[in-house]
C-alpha cells in the first residue's frame, strides 16, 4: 500500500469524529450504549483491524462480515443518525478497498438531502467517490444540487459545485448550467473559483455546451483572486490542447500573468522554496508552448518574458528545476530565439553534469529536447558524459540516454557511438535491453556510416557481439545494405565471410549472412 493511500485511509477516522463531533447532540447513556464517542471509536476499531490484517483472505472475510452486519442496520427504520454516517463511511472506506457496496449508495443519497451541514459532507463525499456519470442515482441529486448552490450558507455552496465536477453527465449538466454560471459572479473568490471548475468539467463532457461562456472564462482569468485565475488557466490549458487556433489573442495575457508572478506580485502563501508559484508558472509554460508552436508572431511575444524565467535558474531548489526544465521545452517547442537556445544550452549542461540521478535524467530529456535546435558541436560537449549514462544503474537514465544516442551520432562520431552500444550490449543480461541496443546499432549503421568498410565491419561486430539477439527484421536490414553495396563493398564482404565462417560457435544469423553472400556473389 502507498504512502499516498495509507494517509488517506488514517485521515478518515478523523473526519468522520469531527463530522459527528459536529453535527450530533445525542447524548452517550448507559442504558444505550450509542453516542458520539462509542460510534467513533466503532469506526476506529474497523479501521485498525483491517489495516492490521495480514491475508487477503482474512481481510475479505472480515470487511464481507462487516457488509453484511452494515445492510442489516441500514434496513433498520430507528438507525441513528450518528450510525447512519458511520455506515456510509465505513462503505466509503470499502469502496476505496474494491469491495462493491451498492446498497449504501441510496443512503449516502439520503444524507446528501437531509439539512444537516455535516450530513450534506458526508453524503456529497460519498456519492463524488462511489457515483460516476452513468449512475442513476446522480439524478435524485440534481434538485439537491440546484437547492444548495442557491443556499446562503457558502459551504453548502462550494459542496454542490464540487459534486458538479464528479458525477454530473453531459445529460443533466444543461439543468444546472444557469446556477452555475451564475456563481461566477458571486462575492467569495472560492464560490468562484469552483464555479470555474465547474464549467470546465461540463465543457470536457460537451465542448459545444460552453460556446457562449467565452466571455465569462476571461473574465476569471483577470480575476484579482488568484485562486479563481488559476482554475481558469487549467480549463484554458485543455482547451487549447483541443483547438490552439482559437486562443492565439490570450498569449500577452499570459506573458502578463507570468511577469507578475516572477515579479513577486501574488501573496507570500504562492511561494514554494523560495520560487513564486511554480505550479502556476509551468501551468503557464504549458499554455504558451501550445499557443506559440508554429506561430512566429505569438512566440515573439514570449521571448521576454520567458528570458525572465530563464534568468531565475540558479534557485538550486528541486521545484525551481521543474520550472526550468518546464521554460526549456517551452523555449525548443515554440518558434525559438537564439538567446533563448543559448541560455536552454547553460541549464542543460548543468542539469547532465549533476551527481544527482534525477537532475541527469532531466538533462539527458532536455538535451533530447534541445538537440534540433544546437549546432553538433554543442551536443558533443556533452558526449562523455551522456556516454557514461549507459553505465548508469537506474533503467530510466539508461533507456533515455540510448534515445538521446540515437539523436546525437552522425558521420564524424558514429564510431564511437556503436563502439559503446556494442560495449554495453556485451555486458546485458536483459533481452528487452539488448533488443533496444540491436535495433539502435542496426539504424546508426544504416544512417551514418562513413564508409562501405566500415559498415561491413560494423554489421559483423554485432553479429559476433549480439549473437542471435538480433531481431529477424533487423538482420534483414543489414542484409540489404549489403545487396545494395557496390562492388568493392561485395568483394570485400565476400573475403571476410569466408574468413569468418572457417571459425566455430558462430551466431546462426551471422552464418546465414556469409552464406547468403558468398552464394549471390558467385552467382
Amino acid at each position: 500500500m502507498s504512502d499516498i493511500m495509507q494517509k488517506t485511509f488514517a485521515a478518515l477516522p478523523g473526519l468522520l469524529q469531527q463530522s459527528m463531533a459536529m453535527s450530533s447532540s445525542i447524548p452517550q447513556t448507559k442504558s444505550t450504549g450509542v453516542g458520539i464517542g462509542v460510534a467513533s471509536i466503532n469506526f476506529q476499531t474497523f479501521i485498525q483491524t483491517v489495516r492490521n490484517i495480514k491475508s487477503k483472505y482474512e481481510e475479505e472475510l472480515f470487511v464481507n462480515n462487516e457488509l453484511m452486519e452494515m445492510k442489516q442496520q441500514l434496513c433498520q427504520a430507528t438507525i441513528l443518525p450518528v450510525q447512519m454516517n458511520e455506515n456510509v463511511m465505513k462503505m466509503i472506506y470499502c469502496e476505496m478497498l474494491g469491495y462493491q457496496v451498492p446498497f449504501a449508495y441510496i443512503h449516502a443519497v439520503n444524507l446528501a438531502q437531509k439539512g444537516t451541514l455535516n450530513n450534506k459532507r458526508i453524503g456529497y463525499l460519498a456519492a463524488s467517490l462511489c457515483f460516476d456519470e452513468d449512475n442513476e442515482l446522480a439524478l435524485l441529486l440534481v434538485n439537491t444540487i440546484q437547492r444548495d448552490m442557491s443556499s446562503t450558507n457558502v459551504l453548502e455552496v462550494c459542496m454542490a459545485l464540487n459534486a458538479c465536477t464528479y458525477f454530473i453527465s453531459a445529460d443533466l449538466a444543461p439543468l444546472i448550467l444557469p446556477i452555475v454560471q451564475d456563481k461566477l459572479k458571486h462575492e467569495k473568490a472560492v464560490v468562484r473559483k469552483k464555479a470555474v471548475l465547474a464549467l470546465g468539467s461540463f465543457q470536457k463532457q460537451n465542448p459545444s455546451l460552453l460556446l457562449h461562456l467565452q466571455p465569462n472564462f476571461r473574465q476569471a482569468m483577470g480575476d484579482k483572486d488568484t485562486r479563481v485565475m488559476e482554475a481558469t488557466l487549467s480549463v484554458y490549458h485543455r482547451l487549447a490542447q483541443d483547438d490552439p487556433t482559437k486562443f492565439k489573442d490570450l498569449v500577452p495575457a499570459l506573458c502578463h500573468i507570468l511577469d507578475q508572478v516572477l515579479d513577486n506580485r501574488l501573496p507570500t502563501s504562492y511561494e514554494y522554496h523560495s520560487v513564486a508559484a511554480p505550479w502556476l508558472q509551468i501551468r503557464l509554460l504549458k499554455i504558451m508552448a501550445i499557443l506559440g508552436a508554429e506561430d512566429q508572431k505569438s512566440s515573439e511575444q514570449m521571448y521576454v518574458v520567458l528570458r525572465k524565467v530563464m534568468l531565475r535558474s540558479s534557485v538550486n531548489q528541486s521545484i525551481a528545476n521543474a520550472v526550468t526544465y518546464e521554460a526549456i521545452r517551452t523555449i525548443t517547442t515554440i518558434v525559438p530565439s537564439a538567446d533563448l537556445v543559448n541560455a536552454a544550452v547553460k541549464c542543460v549542461g548543468s542539469f547532465v553534469l549533476s551527481r544527482t540521478s534525477n537532475l541527469r535524467y532531466l538533462g539527458i530529456k532536455t538535451l533530447s529536447f534541445i538537440l534540433p535546435h544546437v549546432q553538433s558541436t554543442c551536443a558533443q560537449e556533452h558526449q562523455a558524459v551522456v556516454l557514461e549514462c549507459l553505465d548508469h544503474p537506474d533503467d530510466s537514465i539508461r533507456r533515455m540516454t540510448l534515445e538521446l544516442l540515437r539523436k546525437m551520432a552522425n558521420r564524424s562520431n558514429v564510431n564511437t557511438v556503436c563502439q559503446k552500444l556494442n560495449e554495453h550490449l556485451a555486458m546485458t543480461t536483459d533481452m528487452h535491453q539488448r533488443s533496444r541496443l540491436c535495433a539502435s546499432i542496426c539504424e546508426l549503421i544504416g544512417r551514418h556510416a562513413p564508409s562501405d568498410e566500415w559498415r561491413l565491419r560494423a554489421i559483423n561486430y554485432l553479429l559476433l557481439t549480439a549473437g542471435d539477439a538480433v531481431a529477424g527484421g533487423d538482420v534483414e536490414t543489414l542484409r540489404r545494405m549489403l545487396r545494395h553495396g557496390d562492388d568493392e563493398l561485395r568483394t570485400m564482404a565476400v573475403t571476410e565471410y569466408a574468413r569468418l565462417l572457417g571459425k566455430d560457435g558462430l551466431p546462426t544469423h551471422l552464418i546465414r549472412i556469409g552464406v547468403w553472400e558468398r552464394k549471390n556473389n558467385k552467382e
